[in-house]
């Protein structure tokens, strides 16, 4: 039996597997990196253990010093997570030769199915449904172009050692083969350490639908039903449902089936997700099998009302599945939104720094927050950008959806930018609820998105100059009947200066925000976080909440997030057409040009690594880089001129 459990893992996913061994009156470890001293998981467990410096490499995914923690601390068992260890073969391999029991399937099983390439061969005789295309993994670039030739674009490369969208590239021509080539491999290895490729026909307008299996150690299996994870950006799922929408129940069947085979084919143990595409016929082809618990787990839970933690914990004890197939039941309809600390109006790059205020939607029925941070604490750029995930629960899949809409209107996160007014947005997209939707969607969507998320921008920004009135900053006349009274200021929103100016006359309050001009006929401030603003027009009456942290104010309402900020003047001083600066906090990767030298339009300057993602600089015109501030390995902050660049070419 599992007397005492380590953690290896961080955040949201530690402190979920915590409270199912909470549950169960196991010991609780966790291992902690030096940003993450003072974390929600290591504060929930019973023990808390350092494992190393803030980057990952020197810290979550240091075997030998978590497996002597475990030794120190009696610990029976080591649950990875997902993430980090937690597909890592060597990693199951020395905790078996410690005699611990590792929460997840043989370290033969992770091998076949952590390498894409063996994978899909595996499937191909088994007679599994696949894309066929490229399979050999030869990490040589003309090689496989010479292979390819018989393929019709687009094509997808993919990293044979990895997930997650790491490596993954569309390629439409075969004059942008050999780029995408290059860009996939250097971004596999440096996630991976790998840089293997394979090549495949990208398949149109397909849905990602995925399928929960569990092994025991008798043998027997089962599939937990299905789940659509088709709403995705950069090939990395925002919106999670289960069960799948839309499919009859013979192809919900024979999905399951078939991921069932699948994990057959390596005599597979404990929790395992099966990932196929499906074509609009429904038609699915295998993808990839996960060898660990999922991230959206938590929707096939909120249907069936199992505890797949606990699964895990049992299979790995020896225990058989408690029911069977024909058992297994599932009610209702689930959805799990994924909060990320991204900035959306910047091709979502990932954000980093304190959040000054957390308050999530915690007492709404049918609502689950799975998490991992709090107020004041720190979101540093070394880990994954998710810091929550919201699930709800609904009869039907309409009602599920707008439970979820709601917990989002009621969440709020200030201090930096997240994704959850961006995930309101969609969330109200026609074509979200009706689920005509595919993996491709959000991308042929954004520009249509960006412009409805500006369009409705001010009313929010009007909530926050008026909180700014009533909390006595800003100058104003004396408020007398019948007469003119005005308020002015200066704040910055996204580093951008906005000259607000209120200006009221009888019961019309005017708002000007530089050359916008909004209308109010009542502001009222119910307390001194919370304020109520009714519109001229039509009358609607909004209620915002008001957080104030360090200089500046952030209003919430029920579909934006908006701070203004003191304005820097230092960094609007900045000239785009003379300097290149770090667009987020990060480590610069590689440079690729050096000082002195002549560059095109679109030249790739240098490349920055966060939170497991790249961002390459571009040379925003033809010009001359006359000098470079940073080298390969150094940390920068967002702001941080990188290069210095000129036009001018001498």
């Amino acid at each position: 039996m599992i007397q005492t459990l380590l953690i290896a893992n961080r955040g949201e996913i530690a402190c979920r597997i915590i409270r199912t061994a909470k549950r169960l009156n196991i010991k609780t470890i966790a291992i902690y990196s030096t940003p993450d001293k003072n974390s929600l998981a290591v504060n929930m467990a019973d023990e808390a253990f350092w494992v190393g410096e803030a980057e990952a490499k020197n810290s979550y995914l240091q075997m030998d010093p978590i497996l002597d923690i475990a030794k120190k601390t009696h610990a029976d068992a080591i649950h990875p997570g997902y993430g980090f260890l937690s597909e890592n073969a060597q990693f199951a391999d020395k905790i078996k030769q410690a005699n611990l029991l590792f929460i997840g399937p043989s370290s033969e099983a992770i091998r076949a199915m952590g390498d894409k390439a063996t994978s899909k061969q595996l499937m191909m005789q088994a007679n599994i449904p696949c894309l066929s295309g490229y399979e050999e993994s030869i990490p040589n670039n003309e090689t496989l172009i010479q292979n390819i030739q018989t393929l019709s674009y687009p094509l997808l490369i993919k990293a044979s050692a990895g997930g997650g969208g790491k490596g993954m590239r569309i390629v439409h021509d075969h004059q942008d083969l050999l780029i995408q080539l290059n860009n996939a491999r250097r971004e596999a290895m440096n996630s991976f350490s790998d840089d293997r490729l394979i090549i495949e026909p990208f398949l149109m307008n397909a849905r990602h639908v995925e399928v929960q299996v569990f092994f025991d150690q008798q043998g027997q299996g089962l599939y937990l039903f299905d789940r659509d994870c088709s709403i995705q950006r950069r090939y990395q799922k925002i919106i999670e449902e289960a069960p799948a929408f839309n499919l009859d129940q013979k192809t919900h069947q024979a999905i399951g089936e078939c991921a069932l085979k699948v994990a057959k084919t390596v005599a597979y143990q404990g929790a395992g997700t099966v990932e196929f595409l499906m074509d609009s016929q429904h038609h699915f082809y295998f993808m990839e099998m996960n060898t660990r618990l999922q991230v959206e787990h938590p929707v096939t839970e909120m249907i069936t009302q199992i505890d797949l933690v606990e699964w895990q914990l049992r299979i790995a004890m020896g225990l058989p599945l408690p029911t069977t197939q024909a058992q297994l039941q599932h009610t209702g309809c689930a959805v799990e939104a994924r909060i990320y600390a991204e900035n959306t109006r910047k091709d979502f790059l990932p954000t980093s720094g304190r959040l000054d205020h957390v308050s999530w939607p915690e007492h709404m029925p049918n609502i689950r927050i799975d998490t991992g941070v709090t107020s004041l604490d720190e979101v540093t750029p070394w880990y994954d950008p998710m810091l929550a995930k919201i699930i709800a629960w609904g009869e039907t899949r309409q009602a599920a959806y707008q439970q979820l809409l709601k917990a989002l209107q009621k969440t709020e996160l200030v201090g930096l930018e997240t994704n959850r007014d961006f995930l309101i947005q969609l969330l109200n997209h026609p074509d979200i609820q009706s689920g005509n939707i595919n993996t491709a969607w959000l991308e042929s969507h954004l520009t249509q998105m960006k412009y409805e998320q500006n369009a409705s921008f001010y009313a929010g920004v009007a909530a926050a100059t008026f909180s700014l009135l009533f909390s006595n900053n800003t100058p104003m006349t004396a408020w007398r009947l019948n007469q003119t009274q005005t308020g002015q200021c200066i704040r910055a929103i996204q580093n951008q200066p906005y000259h607000l100016k209120l200006t009221k006359k009888d019961t019309i309050w005017e708002f000007q925000m530089n050359d916008v001009i909004l209308h109010y006929t009542q502001i009222h401030l119910t307390s001194t976080q919370c304020i109520q603003i009714q519109d001229a027009i039509n009358s609607t009456t909004r209620t915002c909440s008001i957080v104030m942290h360090q200089s500046n104010i952030t209003v919430i309402t029920d579909q934006h997030t908006i701070t203004l900020e003191q304005p820097n003047y230092e960094m609007m001083k900045a000239s785009p057409q003379h300097a290149l600066s770090a667009p987020m906090n990060g480590r610069v990767t590689s440079v690729q040009i050096q000082p002195d030298t002549q560059v095109k339009q679109n030249d790739i300057l240098m490349t920055l690594e966060a939170m497991k993602m790249e961002i390459n600089i571009k040379a925003p015109k033809a010009g001359y880089i006359k000098n470079i501030l940073f080298s390969p390995g150094d940390s920068v902050h967002e702001g941080d001129l990188l290069l210095a660049y000129d036009e001018t070419i001498p």
